[in-house]
């Protein structure tokens, strides 16, 4: 069974979910979640004892006129800003080796993902 780490954006709260992902599709399975292109953000490179965490990013949360900054943190190895929308999927995070293939996490990585990645909206700085 193959999962992945799923970041739904309801206004200011973040709710991540473990999904069951079919590898075979990822590609078209991304398509459908986020109706159109991705951005990528490498969490966490792929090393010989380790793989790697791309987190896909719905791209066009800008251009729907709903994005909002939310900081992008994997413990220390990621820490980064994505606009992503205020309602609905904002981030899937899959695996990905050393030559670039991505694939569904195990349950155990799905949870390290869960554990690790914080997403939250990114403080306003109020000038007044």
């Amino acid at each position: 069974m193959e999962y992945a780490v799923v970041y739904d954006m309801i206004g200011q709260y973040v709710v991540p979910t473990i999904t069951k992902w079919a590898g075979n599709g990822t590609n078209d399975q991304l398509y459908k979640t986020f109706e159109g292109a991705v951005d990528v953000i490498a969490l966490r490179l792929a090393t010989d004892d380790k793989i790697g965490y791309d987190a896909w990013v719905r791209d066009d949360a800008l251009a729907t006129g709903i994005a909002s900054a939310y900081r992008v943190q994997f413990g220390q190895e990621y820490f980064g800003m994505a606009l992503l929308p205020q309602v609905g999927t904002g981030i899937v995070v899959l695996g990905v080796d050393e030559a670039g293939q991505t694939f569904g996490l195990t349950l155990e990585q799905a949870q390290e993902v869960k554990d690790n990645l914080v997403v939250e909206k990114w403080p306003a700085i109020n000038n007044d």
